[in-house]
Order: structure tokens, then C-alpha cells, then sequence
């Protein structure tokens, strides 16, 4: 998958009247080293809770987990992939030449 899909965030108003922020990642809330593509949906209830549930993305979707009290920017700092950026050739010869 690239990046562009990862890091693309839907924030919308449910069908419960709470704001929805949705994205996926491959960074997992339990164990950096998993890499497997994570769905996140961060809610933020009208009574100003707020959560974060997530599962992996071949899981059921009924098999949600969920972090309390959760800010959408803490769970942004935690759970988005860091943006990948294209190289040029000059990029690549100027890291290739580093190595040596």
C-alpha cells in the first residue's frame, strides 16, 4: 500500500451525532515492531470523552480494542506513519555515495 492511503484521514459527523476521525497505519498500539496495516476510528463523544478504537485491517470488524481518553493530536503523535517522501537520482547517488 502506499503512503497516500495510509495517512488519508476521514473526519466526519456519525449517525450518533459524535465526530468520527478514521485512518489506517502500520503502527500498532501494542507492539512497534508488528508491522500489519491497524484501523483507527477516534471518537470524540458530545459529553467530551473521547477514544480510540482500533483492530487489525483482516480482522473481524466487530473485533474492536479501544484506548480511553485519547486525544485526537495524542493519538495522531502515536498512531499516523511518518510521511514517505519520493527521492530523486540526486538523492539516491548522494546516500549511495555516504555509504561508501
Amino acid at each position: 500500500m502506499n503512503n497516500k492511503t495510509q495517512n488519508t484521514m476521514e473526519t466526519f459527523r456519525n449517525r450518533f451525532g459524535e465526530l468520527q476521525t478514521n485512518w489506517t497505519s502500520h503502527k500498532h498500539p501494542d507492539n512497534p515492531d508488528f508491522m500489519q496495516v491497524v484501523k483507527y476510528m477516534h471518537i470524540q463523544y458530545p459529553d467530551g470523552r473521547t477514544h480510540l478504537h482500533w483492530r487489525l485491517a483482516n480482522s473481524a470488524p466487530n473485533h474492536k480494542h479501544i484506548i480511553p481518553n485519547i486525544t485526537l493530536a495524542e493519538a495522531q503523535a502515536k498512531f499516523v506513519d511518518a510521511e514517505e517522501k519520493e527521492i530523486t537520482e540526486a538523492d539516491f547517488q548522494k546516500w549511495l555515495a555516504e555509504r561508501k
